[in-house]
């Protein structure tokens, strides 16, 4: 197996201001390069310094999600 590629460019992703869209794309793409990464055998793992950077970009991604989900309406009815 070769070397677990790098993360996505985390300076370039700035929650606060992308898209609903955008944020799904992100979250999705971080938890996809975390599941590579917590299950690269050591030799080909990325240090941790990048997990730790992937994993609290992804706590921001997610805050922000929750955020703008709790500013809409409940659904009635249901």
């Amino acid at each position: 197996m070769r070397k677990l590629s790098d993360p996505p460019d985390l300076s370039a992703m700035d929650p606060a201001i992308m898209s609903a869209q955008e944020l799904r794309a992100a979250h999705e793409s971080l938890s996809e390069w975390l599941d590579r990464a917590y299950s690269a055998p050591l030799s080909d793992a990325p240090d941790d310094e990048a997990v730790e950077a992937v994993e609290e970009k992804l706590v921001e991604i997610s805050r922000e999600r929750r955020e703008r989900h709790s500013d809409e309406p409940a659904p009635r009815g249901g």
